[in-house]
């Protein structure tokens, strides 16, 4: 892991993103199975130090849940035993192999939230213009009656069928 200011430069985390990874990384932290690091608006990876003390969090459970199954004798809990330790092995490896991939996606996120952002600025000046357009254009009408538009010529035609199956009703009665 490069420790330059380059580095970091490239993984600054905005204030919003931060917020929506906060409850992720809470229980990730709590596990100790945390990929990155964010502080000071910046995101690391997780060094090797702090894998080799989530191992020594397992041993040391390992080691007091030792006890405690001689005193049970059932063979679902000696499974429980056994597999326990190896699921959490595999997760701390899957983490610590993972984290500067993990970094490199919140840091994608982080680009995606930006141009989302510039979106929808752009957006919001559309929707003023639309609206200053609609204030100012008033749609022609014909004696107040109907407004004369693109659609009237199939407003027209829809109005004709209806009548001429009317009449067809009554002459056919």
């Amino acid at each position: 892991m490069p420790d330059s200011n380059e580095y970091l430069l490239n993984n600054a985390v905005g204030e919003d993103l931060q917020r929506a990874l906060r409850p992720f990384d809470l229980v990730r932290e709590l596990l100790f199975v945390s990929k990155y690091r964010i502080k000071d608006n910046f995101i690391t990876p997780r060094s090797r130090k702090y894998y080799t003390f989530s191992l020594m969090i397992l041993l040391i459970f390992l080691y007091a849940y030792k006890d405690i199954r001689h005193c049970l004798s059932q063979k679902c809990v000696m499974i429980t035993y056994v597999m326990y330790p190896v699921a959490y092995a595999t997760v701390i490896a899957a983490a610590a192999y993972h984290s500067t991939s993990a970094v490199e996606i919140v840091t994608r996120m982080q680009g995606i939230n930006r141009k989302l952002r510039v979106i929808d600025s752009t957006r919001r000046l559309a929707k003023n213009v639309l609206r200053l357009c609609g204030a100012r254009y008033r749609k022609m009408r014909a004696c107040g009656l109907f407004a004369v538009d693109a659609a009237l010529p199939l407003r027209l035609l829809a109005l004709i069928t209806t009548y001429c199956i009317v009449l067809l009703q009554f002459a056919f009665l």
